[in-house]
């Protein structure tokens, strides 16, 4: 009997703790550490002219007599001045600097989006070539840069009617312009890729759901490094509901994609997202190298579910939702396609 008795209340201590330290877990706050990702806007002091011109990518092309702009920018502006939009070559040249700070990191430029055909230059040399308006691109350009030193991002851009580029019909302007936001963006040599992680509730009701996140971790740098990636579930007020760790080896110039899934969020932690109750947690990503952080991203996260029904529509969480669509196009007047941020917001 006494033995028993040992052994119960040894029960009930373990238990005990595991609820204790299990609650532990939703008393703190996440806050994000030190990380060497930085991001700056390019968006001011360009130069345009409408045309093609043979050595506008060089470091020393003569643009003093092109107009002086900022971007987001549309060549067909002012927008009311037109009886129709431009069509042709375009050029775009911009001087930047490169934080000395930079160096022996990665260095990324990174377009929102330009129209339509684009081709990027950088102190001379082309670094990339996108097809397509409505989709952002990057590219790596730290072997290009001049660290603590003037530098020349040039853009040639080429907006005539393409029947292999989506879209290819419309009623609207295809607008020639980079008219979306232009980054220039710097990590470590181990960082997460360009949007690289991707969220998904595979397991979701009414009372509970757990969250999968794949994250895509690359490593630029010349050897080996063991890296640990840690993915952190917060709630709208950044009290941490959840974690996962992972470590992996990843080679030289390679890329792991690491695959999370987390345990069940229940209870009151436990929130829908509903048009009407617009619930949204976030996912930290810290990546760390030989044990030290290096990189740290974050998502948006919201629970949901959703189905589809041949006689009643669309179901959102078990419920039907009636969709009520309109036409919004992105330009306004004015400012052509080339609409800010908080133009979009106020829509």
């Amino acid at each position: 009997m006494r033995n028993s008795s040992i052994i119960r209340r040894t029960i009930l201590f373990s238990l005990s703790l595991i609820i204790f330290f299990g609650s532990l877990v939703h008393a703190f706050e996440y806050v994000p550490g030190a990380s060497n990702r930085e991001n700056t806007l390019l968006n001011h002091e360009w130069k345009f002219e409408k045309g093609d011109y043979s050595g506008a990518e060089g470091i020393d092309y003569d643009d003093s007599s092109w107009e002086d702009v900022d971007v987001p920018h549309s060549a067909s502006i002012p927008y009311w001045a037109e009886l129709t939009f431009y069509v042709g070559f375009t050029w775009y040249r911009k001087h930047f600097t490169v934080n000395s700070s930079w160096s022996g990191r990665r260095v990324f430029i990174y377009f929102e989006a330009a129209y339509l055909h684009s081709w990027i230059y950088i102190n001379g040399t082309q670094v990339g070539e996108h097809k397509g308006g409505y989709t952002g691109f990057y590219y790596d350009i730290t072997e290009h840069v001049n660290f603590g030193s003037d530098n020349v991002v040039a853009v040639r851009l080429d907006n005539t009617w393409d029947a292999r580029i989506a879209p290819r019909a419309g009623d609207h302007h295809f607008s020639n312009g980079i008219y979306r936001d232009v980054h220039l963006f710097c990590t470590d040599n181990l960082h997460v890729t360009w949007y690289g992680t991707f969220v998904t509730t595979p397991d979701v009701n009414a009372a509970q759901g757990n969250v999968n996140v794949k994250t895509e971790v690359k490593n630029d740098s010349g050897a080996s490094i063991s890296c640990t990636l840690t993915t952190t579930i917060v709630d709208d007020t950044n009290e941490v509901i959840t974690f996962m760790e992972s470590t992996q080896s990843i080679g030289a110039g390679g890329t792991y994609t690491f695959d999370q899934t987390s345990s069940y969020v229940s209870g009151s932690d436990f929130h829908l997202w509903h048009p009407n109750t617009p619930y949204v947690y976030r996912v930290y990503t810290k990546v760390e190298a030989d044990g030290t952080p290096v990189d740290d991203y974050d998502s948006p996260l919201g629970f949901r579910w959703m189905s589809w029904s041949n006689t009643n529509g669309f179901y959102l969480n078990g419920s039907r939702l009636y969709l009520l669509g309109f036409n919004a196009h992105q330009d306004q007047a004015g400012w052509g396609d080339a609409v800010t941020n908080k133009g979009i917001y106020r829509d």
